[in-house]
């Protein structure tokens, strides 16, 4: 038994014995990983959080932090790759909000459509190295951090 572990720990490193605890499901962190080249071990999602509502929206990644409005578990994957935006350093603000810095880029909200279905789907959807040139899409900022939300229009 001892052994197949290690040959399970070997092949797949220690990411496979990690346990999951940004809120994030398992899928759509492996997803969203392999396609990025960035690991999310470091987001963490808030679900029925009364944040997005303060800032006219039902959803927003700022930084490695995910915030859910009741009931949008469905714009998880859309904002999951917001964290990736950021992480690349492709985001940058737009418009102030209550104090918050936000992002509305048009080309980084389709990027985030389309990338976090791909992740979420589980279909080979375009890796890190297929997507120079790809645009971002709109985010939140606050302080030194960028928000990207999800607003009450797209519901």
């Amino acid at each position: 038994m001892q052994a197949r572990a290690a040959a399970v720990r070997g092949a797949f490193g220690p990411a496979l014995l990690r346990p999951n605890r940004t809120g994030l499901p398992d899928g759509l962190k492996a997803g969203v990983e392999a396609m990025s080249g960035f690991s999310m071990d470091d987001v963490r999602v808030t679900r029925n959080s009364p944040k997005p509502a303060q800032l006219q929206a039902l959803a927003y990644a700022q930084g490695t932090e995910i915030h859910l409005g009741p009931g949008q578990e469905k714009h998880l994957p859309h904002e999951a790759w917001h964290v990736v935006q950021q992480k690349q350093g492709r985001v940058k603000p737009t418009l102030q909000m209550k104090g918050v810095a936000i992002n509305e880029d048009d080309g980084l909200e389709r990027e985030a459509d389309r990338m976090g279905a791909f992740a979420a789907g589980g279909s080979v959807g375009p890796t890190r190295r297929n997507r120079e040139g790809q645009t971002g899409h709109s985010s939140l900022f606050s302080a030194d951090e960028i928000s990207q939300r999800d607003t009450m229009k797209r519901a």
